[in-house]
């Protein structure tokens, strides 16, 4: 679940770069120069373009599955809520991971630029999937997701004991008291489905 999160949180960055890309590509993808000979730009420029229109219907595939994780039963107990603070900080190094290959892709005119993109993709999707920043992804925001910072008691335990700091997605609001569970989607970071007041 957590590389679905983060492949589909550059889809801006694979709109832009097809809505980029994409034009010259269907125009130009037959054209050879003087020489007769098709040039490596025009080639991968190609590739490319139609590679980002692929990745961008994955990442819509991949929403709508991961949105439907949302009907399934919880694989964590969770715990009851004792102190809750929305999580937006993160957001500035979300999108700085989506601004770098957006700069590489002005540069497709060479042969360096076309490497530079493709691999400061891949710097970038491996930086916002170590560092769990895919939950600062503004496309969740439009399945109407909320990302908490949540310091969280595990059910059964005396106040005080047990209390855990962890950052949680959920479609509902969350306050002070709340029993959560859901699932867990990596360290430290979990979905909620079900909250109830205690």
């Amino acid at each position: 679940m957590r590389f679905e999160l983060t492949f589909s949180a550059f889809l801006p960055l694979y709109v832009l770069g097809s809505v980029y890309l994409l034009p010259d590509a269907i125009v130009g993808s037959g054209r050879a120069d003087d020489t007769g000979v098709t040039s490596f730009i025009s080639v991968a420029s190609v590739v490319s373009a139609w590679a980002l229109v692929t990745m961008v219907i994955a990442s819509v595939l991949l929403l709508l599955a991961f949105r439907s994780n949302f009907r399934f039963t919880s694989n964590w107990a969770g715990g009851k809520v004792v102190h809750l603070e929305p999580k937006n900080g993160t957001a500035l190094s979300f999108y700085s991971a989506i601004l770098i290959p957006l700069v590489t892709l002005c540069q497709f005119s060479r042969v360096g630029g076309v490497l530079c993109f493709w691999l400061s993709v891949l710097v970038s999707f491996a930086l916002v999937y170590a560092d769990c920043a895919f939950l600062s992804n503004p496309v969740l925001a439009l399945f109407g997701l909320k990302t908490y910072r949540v310091e969280c008691e595990s059910e059964g335990n005396v106040h005080g004991q047990s209390v855990v700091s962890i950052t949680v997605l959920t479609r509902r609001s969350l306050s002070e008291g709340d029993v959560v569970s859901g699932r867990k989607i990596g360290e430290g970071c979990y979905l909620v489905f079900d909250r109830r007041r205690k």
